[in-house]
């Protein structure tokens, strides 16, 4: 097996949603430009005007939620892009031009950038639900409205074509963002589940379920799965002398001189406090052992320095491995528990392979 003891990549921010809305911002900027392009360049003057002033409002909605203002920058933004649909589909057009199609990418957008664990985003997206409903009715009965901008049969069913694909084009790269988003969010869950925040190495958890995993292998094969449970001695006493910060830094330094000296098939893991688990297969038992002593010697010789003095410090193992008494991986990590409890009644800074 190759275990990686640390996952590389960054763990995503927060703020999803607010990049999110962002984005939707930016995307709604460019359609208004795009469409004002259109309309001036069909010489409808009048659709061109009130196109290219939807955009200010939407710059201030960025504006906003720039300076964390998130609720009125949502409101400026949904109250724009509302106001701008009805204006073009209800006074300078009628429905058939398809604008009002927008307000159904909208509804989608609102369920996006909102977070229902809050009540006032619950209660914004309900009555905005509401709101844009009725707007995209309203929108769909304009035929009995004379509009100020007749155009053709022809002209229509293009507006209504462009609609469609800008309708379409921004849902889509916004749902792109949104699952790109909830890849990352899963991945962050994932590594909050099988590694140690603190120092970026597996955490019990997930040793013991690779573990269970791997053990009924060994039950018919003739090669050994080998555990180590290794503890700091007198941690507590580094942690009151020098304060926490100091011996979290302890154990990373820790942490990071067992990962120089083990094998990458080897799954090390964070297993308690100051407690540190090694799982080892296809190993011979004096191969084990001797790995153990390294580590040992190693930390034994290690100098950390602080602005409070040189911190010296030792651990004690115990080592076991799988017998044939044994039903399950537990009864392997109970043998090595045993074993560093051994090491510790015997005076701590050494090594006890569990024997019955």
């Amino acid at each position: 097996m190759n275990i990686p003891f640390h996952n590389q990549g960054k763990m995503p921010n927060q703020g999803a949603r607010e990049r999110l809305f962002a984005i939707y911002i930016h995307l709604s900027m460019a359609v208004v430009l795009i469409f004002t392009i259109i309309f001036a360049f069909m010489g409808f003057t009048q659709a061109a005007v009130i196109q290219f002033m939807g955009i200010f409002p939407f710059m201030l909605a960025l504006r906003l939620n720039f300076h964390k203002k998130e609720l009125l920058s949502k409101f400026v933004a949904m109250v724009s892009s509302i106001t701008l649909v009805v204006m073009q589909t209800n006074v300078n057009f009628t429905h058939e031009t398809g604008f009002h199609y927008q307000l159904i990418a909208l509804v989608v957008v609102l369920y996006l950038i909102n977070d229902m664990k809050y009540t006032s985003d619950r209660i914004f997206t309900l009555f905005f639900s509401v709101v844009i409903t009725l707007s995209f009715f309203i929108c769909e009965l304009s035929h009995f409205t004379v509009p100020l901008i007749p155009v053709t049969d022809q002209v229509n069913n293009l507006f209504h074509n462009l609609s469609l694909i800008s309708t379409f084009g921004a849902l889509s790269l916004l749902l792109y963002h949104y699952s790109i988003q909830l890849s990352l969010k899963e991945q962050a869950l994932s590594y909050m589940a099988d590694f140690d925040a603190l120092i970026g190495i597996h955490n019990r958890g997930y040793f013991n379920a690779y573990g269970d995993k791997v053990y009924p292998a060994y039950l018919s094969k003739p090669e050994r799965l080998h555990a180590i449970i290794m503890d700091v001695d007198d941690f507590k006493n580094i942690n009151d002398t020098f304060g926490h910060p100091i011996g979290d830094m302890v154990l990373k330094q820790l942490a990071m001189r067992i990962k120089m000296t083990i094998d990458e098939d080897m799954l090390f893991s964070r297993y308690g406090g100051e407690e540190f688990a090694l799982l080892i297969e296809n190993r011979r038992k004096d191969l084990v052992l001797e790995l153990a002593e390294s580590i040992r010697h190693g930390l034994e010789a290690m100098q950390i320095e602080t602005d409070q003095g040189i911190i010296k410090f030792t651990i004690s193992l115990g080592v076991a491995t799988n017998q044939p008494e044994h039903t399950c991986f537990d009864d392997i990590m109970r043998d090595a528990d045993r074993a560093l409890y051994a090491s510790k009644h015997a005076g701590k800074n050494r090594i006890t392979f569990y024997n019955d």
